[in-house]
């Protein structure tokens, strides 16, 4: 699996940029998701609606010398989302399903951004790499667990990309962190091999409340 793969190499990164940092900061970060399904069908993709999960992590500030500095870390997240199917007849009728998937994440993100005293902002952005623990269908009253053995079952590895700003507040020994991200995923997620099979990227706007605490 190329998420597996990728592994090794964005730890040798995160070695690196620890030794060169001037300063390494480690803390919690918590906060809900807004995740969806973007369809390469139009009409499929008007079906996909948001649907809230979590994400929970531990967070890794590296600063360099230097006007950047990088956060690494390594994430609980799910994801999923909801769609709405009407059949039409006598009486309209909605069937609903909802897909939850939970995620090993890990992010490099390069962070820019300026101070004022105790308060910062910055932006950021970098590679994420995501690989699935788990995930269930749930439609109506009944519950399926997603078989990832299967062959035309959605792929376990999402790569993508995570964008966003991040403000930061000195506060007792560190920093109370609020971080907004969205995330783009470009690895298409349908496990289908048929050439006219509908394409399925991850999308999800990102919240997360965090402490970091310097640890030199």
């Amino acid at each position: 699996m190329l998420a597996i793969r990728l592994l090794p190499l964005a730890t040798c990164v995160l070695i690196a940029l620890t030794a060169a940092a001037q300063e390494l900061s480690i803390g919690l970060h918590a906060g809900p998701t807004f995740g969806r399904g973007v369809y390469g069908d139009p009409d499929i993709d008007e079906l996909s609606e948001p649907i809230a999960g979590y994400v929970l992590g531990v967070p890794f500030e590296l600063a360099p010398e230097g006007p950047l500095s990088f956060q690494a870390d390594v994430n609980l997240v799910q994801r999923g989302q909801r769609s709405t199917l009407r059949f039409g007849g006598l009486i309209f009728t909605d069937v609903q399903w909802v897909t939850r998937i939970t995620y090993l994440e890990t992010n490099l993100l390069a962070k820019a951004g300026l101070e004022a005293g105790d308060l910062s902002v910055a932006v950021v952005a970098g590679p994420s790499v995501a690989y699935a623990l788990a995930g269930k269908t749930v439609q109506g009253d009944v519950s399926e667990r997603i078989d990832w053995n299967r062959d035309d079952a959605l792929r376990r590895a999402d790569i993508g990309l995570a964008v966003g700003a991040q403000g930061s507040l000195s506060l007792g020994p560190g920093r109370a962190l609020l971080d907004l991200r969205y995330r783009l995923g470009s690895s298409n997620l349908n496990g289908d091999d048929d050439p006219d099979a509908v394409s399925i990227r991850s999308r999800a706007l990102e919240v997360r409340l965090g402490y970091l605490i310097p640890l030199r």
